[in-house]
């Protein structure tokens, strides 16, 4: 279109616009202006497709969780926040971590690991609709691993009335950790202000338990051709990690192993608030990454930016994150 015409159609207020039957090229860009200006403001959907081998991989964004520097140990707060503005990653507030989820294709399965926050947080539960977006529905959903039973992690597998989201899932999680977070006996020994971690969980949790849709596994056991489970306690008492292996290539879901790649893959030895035996956490953090490193995994972070896949590579006493790239899943 003509520079010219352009600049007077932009000087047109829209309501004039919307009452005159404009015909022909200008009509037709008009009327596509107009109707697309709200648009023009709305992110794209949060799922992005990943091909590995015979699996189709798709991250599924659930919203943010905010970490105040104190939450990291082993180094001063104010080291943090400056890492954190170097990387234009701060905030007031602290840092707006990535809740993601893993939706695999694995030809014959459907499965997802872990589920995000739901309604057990205001700044989460995008998950479901970023799922329709990605063209599936919840019913499609044959199996939910979960990382580890924190409710940023297990919480949206209900809604907020205790119903399953997911009717035809069946919820897999190391015995462990259930024995722990379904426990009563651990619930009331638990501190008053975990009390209401234990209490999500269990109410996320029970309709599938009623329905006996909730299995329980060892540690090291293969849950599907192709999927197993690796046990990497410390963050939780029962975190897992799980492993998908596809015509030689390996991917592996790592949930909560690592809470900031700019903070813990330079330096595994910092902890975080929340896990449950720091020592146990940093030593299990220190051999999957030398693993990941060594075995060129892709690994899908439940807490690095969005869609948080990519790869780990040794860089001096620590690691360095490789993001994937975009890339056509269509052959």
């Amino acid at each position: 279109m003509n520079h010219s015409i352009r600049n007077l159609l932009k000087k047109i207020p829209l309501s004039i616009i919307g009452a005159v039957a404009l015909t022909g090229p200008v009509g037709a860009w008009a009327q596509d202006t107009v109707a697309t200006t709200s648009a023009h403001k709305a992110q794209a959907p949060g799922f992005f497709r990943f091909k590995l081998g015979e699996m189709n991989i798709t991250a599924l964004y659930d919203g943010v969780a905010t970490l105040p520097a104190s939450f990291f140990k082993g180094i001063r707060p104010e080291d943090v926040e400056n890492n954190w503005k170097n990387t234009h990653d701060y905030t007031p507030r602290g840092i707006e971590d990535s809740v993601n989820a893993y939706l695999i294709d694995t030809g014959t399965q459907l499965i997802m690991v872990d589920a995000g926050g739901s309604q057990c947080f205001p700044a989460m539960g995008e998950l479901k609709d970023n799922l329709r977006q990605a063209g599936y529905a919840p019913s499609d959903v044959d199996a939910i691993l979960i990382t580890h039973f924190h409710p940023d992690h297990g919480c949206g597998i209900s809604d907020a009335q205790g119903n399953a989201l997911y009717n035809n899932a069946t919820v897999y999680v190391d015995e462990k950790e259930a024995a722990y977070w379904l426990s009563a006996e651990q619930t009331a020994k638990a501190p008053k202000e975990m009390q209401g971690i234990f209490l999500m969980e269990q109410k996320a949790v029970a309709p599938y338990k009623a329905s006996q849709r909730l299995k329980t596994f060892k540690a090291g056991a293969t849950l599907f051709p192709g999927v197993k489970s690796i046990a990497a306690y410390g963050h939780t008492p029962g975190h897992t990690v799980y492993q998908f292996d596809s015509e030689g290539q390996t991917a592996v879901f790592w949930g909560d192993l690592v809470h900031s790649n700019q903070m813990q893959l330079n330096n595994p030895k910092i902890a975080f608030e929340y896990d449950f035996d720091q020592k146990q956490a940093i030593a299990t953090r220190e051999h999957i990454l030398a693993q990941a490193a060594k075995n060129n995994w892709l690994i899908g972070g439940a807490h690095i930016p969005f869609p948080g896949l990519g790869y780990v590579r040794t860089m001096g006493t620590g690691y360095d994150w490789n993001a994937v790239k975009y890339q056509s899943t269509v052959k």
